[in-house]
């Protein structure tokens, strides 16, 4: 039984779902170090740049997810749908817990 040659197509979409599995995990480790850093060894302006420099690997990496997801078909498009859910929720609870600091 032969099967059918994987279409480029599909090793695209495999090779962006990992490509944001590996950006969601940077982020991870790069926000909780970020988190735990003080301004007297990194600067409050670099850590604020660098805060901003998260923020924008953040939509990219939801971007890459969106269009990634919107290519899957099944178990695959329901399990990267949870994903996003996740990653927007993590990064509504950043914005209310910034806020709430902020504004304390």
């Amino acid at each position: 039984m032969n099967k059918p040659p994987k279409s480029p197509r599909y090793f695209a979409v495999l090779g962006a779902l990992v490509i944001y599995i590996g950006i969601i995990v940077s982020l991870l480790v790069f926000g909780l170090s970020l988190w735990g850093s003080y301004c007297e060894g990194f600067g409050c302006m670099g850590k604020g740049v660098a805060w901003v420099a998260w923020v924008f690997c953040y939509f990219f990496a939801f971007g890459l997810g969106y269009v990634t997801q919107s290519y899957y078909w099944g178990l695959g498009r329901k399990l990267m749908g949870y994903a996003l859910v996740v990653q927007v929720m993590a990064g509504v609870a950043l914005v209310i817990y910034w806020l709430a600091w902020r504004f304390a």
